[in-house]
């Protein structure tokens, strides 16, 4: 499990490099933005109603269907959390609406726990995984960044 983390770490670490300092950029779009708590989360906490940033590619990067429990511009490609209720199958159909859009996938590895996949577009590089976060729970994880 810790080797999946790692390696999407490494990969997001990667793909966006104005994040390489590891301080978390604040978006510049106010749609990114928390509204106030409305769901309570697995640990207890409460999340709020998430939007997607106004200039995420959602035309492009197809999204899991599902509740936004994180969504932030990242000053070069974007970070999403979706969540889901199964996160073996969900896995599999967020993969699938990538393959299904032209993306082509030529990493993908599972732990049992925890999966990731890395995805190659025309315009976009998406890395996604799955796992149980202990604050949100179980979620897809998206990060999105453009193509060099």
């Amino acid at each position: 499990m810790k080797s999946i983390a790692l390696a999407a770490a490494l990969v997001a670490t990667l793909a966006l490099p104005a994040c390489a300092t590891g301080e978390p950029v604040a978006s510049e779009s106010p749609a990114a933005e928390i509204a106030p708590a409305t769901t309570p989360t697995p640990s207890g906490d409460v999340a709020g109603t998430v939007t997607l940033p106004d200039d995420f590619p959602a035309k492009d990067v197809p999204l899991l269907d599902g509740d936004i429990l994180v969504a932030n511009n990242l000053s070069g490609g974007w970070s999403v959390w979706v969540a889901s209720n199964d996160v073996a199958n969900d896995f599999a159909a967020a993969s699938e609406l990538l393959v299904a859009v032209g993306y082509e996938n030529p990493v993908t590895t599972s732990d049992g726990e925890e999966s990731f996949a890395s995805f190659s577009g025309e315009k976009y590089q998406v890395q996604i995984t799955a796992g149980v976060d202990p604050t949100y729970g179980p979620a897809i994880t998206y990060t999105i960044s453009p193509t060099p």
